[in-house]
Order: C-alpha cells, then sequence, then structure tokens
C-alpha cells in the first residue's frame, strides 16, 4: 500500500462489479481483491502502478492456488480440487 492510496482504491471499488467494504479500502487484502475484480473485469487502472501490481497479485495468487489445490487433494475433497484448478485456469488464460 502507498501513501494516499486508499483514495486510488475507492476510485477502483467504483469501477468493479462487486462491492468491497468502503471503511477497509487501506487494507492490502481488499487492494487485491479490487486489482483482481478490475482485471478480470478489463476494468481500467486509476494509475499505472496497479498494473505493476496486478501482475505482483497474479502470480502470488497462482502459489496460494497451487497449496489449496494441494491440501483439497490429499484431504481428499474432489469437487473443491476440480474448482480450483478450474478456477486456476481461469487465472491463467485470463
Amino acid at each position: 500500500m502507498r501513501h494516499n492510496e486508499d483514495v486510488l482504491n475507492e476510485a477502483l471499488a467504483h469501477l468493479v462489479p462487486i462491492p468491497v467494504n468502503k471503511h477497509d479500502l487501506e487494507s492490502p487484502h481488499v487492494k487485491a481483491n479490487l486489482l483482481l475484480q478490475a482485471h478480470f473485469d478489463r476494468s481500467p487502472m486509476p494509475i499505472t502502478d496497479f498494473y505493476t501490481d496486478t501482475k505482483s497479485v497474479l502470480d502470488q495468487s497462482i502459489r496460494v492456488l497451487q497449496g489449496m489445490i494441494d491440501i483439497a487433494a490429499h484431504k481428499g475433497f474432489l469437487q473443491t480440487t476440480m474448482n480450483l484448478v478450474h478456477f486456476l485456469q481461469m487465472l491463467v488464460q485470463g
């Protein structure tokens, strides 16, 4: 999070389809949510630094999803594993 980035996050929140809590705009989790929504919705970014941040979030999301797939498969949750694999494919191809 950069200084005064909550204002930019609020501008991005108005462009994405799923609303976020306006009281949490300073949270890095909310920013990641907004960046992923903007990526999938192909919304324009308020500043060019958000494109770099989006690439970082996408790279990290792939690793998190791969870990979730490993855990779900180990526990024998077939449907959850298949949903995660499907989401991972969407993330990579999106």
